[in-house]
């Protein structure tokens, strides 16, 4: 698994070339809308910071990519 600057995981699809955030989310197992919100707050919370209700549905997705990465695993 290879890591960007910011230690989240990145992909890479079957010709080498490295997947965005909202594919690589997508293909770990969240839904599109899902993983589009995911990247979004993670890019805000780079460059200006979360409000106290972006962090909690931050966290709440960050959670849900880590458990469907941990079913994958098993």
């Amino acid at each position: 698994m290879i890591y960007d600057d910011y230690f989240r995981p990145v992909l890479r699809d079957n010709t080498g070339n490295f997947l965005g955030l909202v594919d690589t989310y997508t293909q770990a197992g969240l839904s599109r809308e899902d993983a589009d919100r995911l990247a979004s707050l993670d890019m805000t919370h780079e460059t200006v910071g979360l409000s106290p209700r972006e962090i909690e549905v931050h966290e709440s997705l960050k959670r849900k990519l880590y458990d469907l990465r941990r079913q994958k695993d098993t």
